[in-house]
């Protein structure tokens, strides 16, 4: 084995883990806008910031490819991809404390009134910010990785 090839994969992922942690803090952050936004009934600016975060994982697919030195099904479930995921959950109990987007989309369903396409901008940009999740998942976590750069 080569030790300073060892030494670069070592900083490679080190840097992966990093990019990674800061794009999830990102996207994590515009969710939890979207969810404020959701509770001033600011419908629109919802529907930017989650089209913001959607656009996020983009960067993190190419980040993911291109750095990559976990092998594939491996996923990197660092603290801020939690908080991501936990903000966009599916609402539990009733009396739970923890608000996701799905809840404060469905409380703002149930108490504001917008026309049908305000609706359906932010029911787009969410359904394209799973699709992108989704297709990170499939794509980085199933995928092998490219080797380290050397």
């Amino acid at each position: 084995m080569n030790p300073e090839g060892a030494e670069k994969d070592r900083w490679a992922a080190v840097g992966h883990v990093d990019g990674d942690e800061m794009i999830f803090a990102a996207i994590a952050a515009d969710v939890r806008a979207a969810i404020e936004a959701l509770r001033a009934s600011r419908l629109d600016a919802a529907a930017d910031h989650v089209d913001r975060a959607a656009g996020l994982f983009d960067r993190a697919t190419v980040l993911f490819r291109t750095v990559a030195t976990a092998r594939p099904g491996q996923a990197v479930r660092s603290e801020p991809y939690e908080r991501f995921e936990n903000l966009c959950g599916l609402p539990t109990a009733p009396g739970d404390a923890h608000d996701t987007v799905v809840r404060a989309y469905l409380d703002l369903r149930r108490s504001a009134r917008f026309d049908e396409a305000e609706w359906n901008r932010f029911r787009s940009a969410l359904t394209g910010l799973e699709e992108r999740h989704q297709r990170w998942k499939s794509e980085c976590l199933t995928q092998p990785a490219l080797p380290a750069a050397r």
